[in-house]
């Protein structure tokens, strides 16, 4: 395996392309997006004369550190290495990270570069610096239903060898002395390398924020209504979606669709409430079939406690591998846990007399 491979832990956003309030913003890495809403990785996927001109935050404190490009393989003299693999990893609002994309035969610096005055790198970034920098044919940025899939959705794993906070992570020397994050990072790799892009489909017209249609909220109960309103709210702070549309009276195995971009492509929310705190629910045949389709656009959300002020959410999703439950507090962020998906099937039958 070639050593000239890095991960770099960024902001999450849906496509890199600019500041889009209300759509796409970048949503944690670090201190400074946190407080201004913006970081300089918002346009690591725009085009400059077909190429990517990437940033991931070198700055810790007062002190403007260096990329240690001789774990890729470089020589210590040397400003810069060419044909590395960048793996570019992100946490969305809630937790969980994320690969969101990556670039192929890539050149990475040692410190950061200044594009020269006027030129078009140096327009779109006002002047701010880059550090890496690559072909567009050889990217791929990850529609975010996509990196809901496993591997590019981390599985549930120990702290000790995985990327943590720091920005810049070396895997091919993590793999060597973690088991666990080896088996991962292979998975990983082969995904990249037979990875073809979902075909997109044509993108529909919709409001940017949140648009209930269909069912009106006056025909629901305190306590789906209550439910429902989590949910939304929960999807709306980790995505920024584009829309979110009420489906639950077309019969089709989920109530909500959250639209995350400008495609046709949503995740499908089955949204079950509760007024007491056990997580346990029944589903309809037609409900349970699309559970056990296993599509990983799928959600069932649970929330509990729906007539009080301390909801909890449940998020359960297949990733391609495994069942994953996030619990959501009432403040809207995702919580460890330990609970395991148990389903138990039960025949029913309705008798009618004539």
């Amino acid at each position: 395996m070639s050593n000239k491979i890095i991960m770099l832990n960024i902001s999450w956003m849906k496509e890199y392309d600019g500041n889009k309030p209300g759509y796409d913003v970048p949503i944690n890495g670090g201190k400074y997006p946190r407080m201004n809403s913006k970081a300089h990785e918002e346009y690591n996927f725009t085009n400059v004369e077909n190429y990517f001109f990437g940033h991931v935050e070198t700055i810790r404190g007062d002190i403007d550190s260096s990329i240690n490009i001789q774990r890729l393989g470089a020589k210590e003299s040397d400003d810069y290495i060419n044909g590395v693999l960048i793996i570019w990893i992100a946490t969305p609002a809630g937790g969980g990270r994320q690969v969101i994309g990556w670039w192929k035969n890539a050149t990475v610096f040692r410190k950061r570069q200044i594009a020269p005055k006027n030129s078009p790198e140096s327009k779109l970034r006002s002047g701010n610096s880059y550090i890496t920098k690559a072909k567009i044919k050889d990217c791929v940025l990850l529609r975010p239903l996509e990196r809901e899939k496993y591997p590019f959705n981390f599985p549930v794993h120990e702290k000790r060898y995985w990327p943590g906070q720091s920005s810049r992570y070396y895997p091919v020397i993590q793999a060597k002395i973690s088991s666990t994050f080896k088996t991962y990072f292979d998975h990983l790799l082969k995904e990249i390398k037979i990875f073809t892009p979902e075909r997109k489909t044509k993108k529909t017209k919709r409001g940017k924020g949140f648009s209930r249609k269909g069912t009106s909220a006056l025909h629901r109960s305190k306590v789906e209504n209550s439910a429902v309103d989590f949910i939304t709210k929960y999807y709306q702070k980790k995505y920024l979606p584009q829309d979110i549309v009420d489906v639950s009276k077309e019969n089709k195995g989920w109530d909500l669709e959250v639209f995350l971009d400008e495609s046709d492509s949503s995740l499908n929310v089955e949204a079950k409430g509760l007024s007491g705190n056990n997580p346990s629910i029944g589903l309809t045949p037609n409900e349970y079939r699309i559970f056990q389709e296993k599509r990983t656009e799928y959600r069932l959300f649970i929330v509990t406690n729906c007539l009080s002020g301390k909801k909890n959410g449940f998020e359960v999703y297949w990733t391609g591998k495994t069942w994953v439950i996030n619990k959501i507090n009432s403040e809207f962020k995702v919580i460890r846990n330990k609970l395991e998906v148990d389903i138990k099937e039960i025949m029913a039958a309705q008798i009618k007399l004539d």
